[in-house]
């Protein structure tokens, strides 16, 4: 069954008749993904949003999981943990165009193929990652920094890996500093620098 469930503050509560429990008091093993889609099974393609400039395409592109263990019980716990990689990007103290900006990834893979089964019974990988190359525009997280979901991959140094958008509509490219592996469940923070007039895409030292 694939059923919707809504957080109410406390637990997640059936959105409509929820899951029929069997009535041996048999044991049922719960998957529980996030954001809701109507129709899937174990198997399913997900995607990000290209665009991830609002909040709720942002949260919309966060795709989480949960298993339970096998159970009769009617309150299932469940742990949900992230399954893609958050990109966070710092543009502070670097001089940008003038006016608001907006950046972007390029050159992105944004679908993936889950397998639910085959991740929690032969140790699997969860997803597999269709090859694309897509532009994802990041999230405003608060001054001088942007947030954006994306499935696992790597980019390579020298790549054009991103690019700013002027006030005046023009895209200056970015570059990779160097070679990245961007790891499902992780959360990775670079920042924006300016060499010989050149954007380059840094890791954080720390």
């Amino acid at each position: 069954d694939n059923s919707q469930y809504v957080y109410s503050g406390e637990k997640f509560e059936a959105y409509d008749n929820g899951i029929e429990l069997p009535k041996n008091n048999g044991k049922l093993q719960y998957h529980a993904v996030y954001p809701y889609q109507q129709g899937i099974s174990s198997e399913f393609t997900f995607s990000i949003k290209e665009d991830q400039s609002t909040y709720e395409n942002y949260t919309a592109s966060d795709l989480m999981t949960a298993v339970s263990e096998f159970t009769s019980e009617q309150m299932v716990k469940l742990k949900f943990k992230h399954r893609l990689s958050k990109i966070n990007v710092i543009t502070e103290g670097t001089k940008l165009p003038a006016g608001e900006v907006n950046i972007s990834l390029v050159g992105m893979c944004k679908n993936v193929n889950v397998n639910l089964n085959a991740h929690v019974q032969n140790d699997k990988e969860l997803y597999t990652v269709q090859q694309g190359e897509y532009e994802i525009k990041m999230c405003p997280d608060g001054t001088n920094r942007y947030k954006v979901v994306i499935p696992a991959q790597s980019v390579n140094e020298d790549e054009l890996v991103a690019t700013i958008c002027g006030a005046d509509g023009k895209k200056y490219p970015v570059k990779a500093l160097q070679d990245y592996e961007f790891k499902a469940g992780k959360s990775y923070t670079l920042y924006i620098a300016k060499e010989k007039g050149v954007y380059y895409l840094s890791p954080v030292q720390d």
